[in-house]
């Protein structure tokens, strides 16, 4: 693929129609002793949303990226990182709405696991933001030199 960045918009625009399907079902999360609600269609429209600006950035700035091979790794990761968040709330959502903590400790193992998993897939996520920066301005550097 020449332009790996379409990607990006296909994504989105599967994350709209999905959005449409299930905008009525909502999401809990519970972080310590608060519930936040959101409903499936916030979630996977914020998601595409998330998904069109890199696109656009790229639609706008191809013409002073560094590499193809920064790019790639920019937009597979950002793909990777956002799936697996979402992953990660749908999946807590699930085990809230199924399995029952038989005591506090259970409870206690499954909270942390979620909040290292997601944590480290957002530090993932920002660091791979930061090489998108990264490889912008490298390239108007490269392109300013040889002008």
């Amino acid at each position: 693929m020449k332009k790996p960045w379409h990607l990006l918009l296909l994504i989105s625009l599967a994350l709209v129609s999905v959005a449409f399907m299930f905008r009525g079902q909502q999401l809990y999360l519970h972080f310590d002793d608060t519930y936040v609600v959101i409903t499936y269609g916030m979630l996977f429209g914020a998601a595409a949303i998330v998904f069109v600006l890199p696109w656009l950035l790229y639609q706008l700035a191809q013409k002073w990226l560094y590499s193809p091979g920064l790019s790639r790794i920019h937009i597979y990761g950002t793909v990777i990182m956002l799936m697996a968040i979402l992953g990660l709330m749908l999946w807590e959502n699930a085990q809230q709405n199924v399995v029952t903590a038989p005591d506090l400790v259970t409870y206690r193992r499954w909270q942390t696991f979620f909040y290292v998993s997601l944590f480290s897939c957002a530090v993932v996520f920002l660091s791979l933001q930061l090489l998108f920066v990264f490889h912008l301005l490298k390239g108007i550097i490269r392109n300013y030199k040889t002008s």
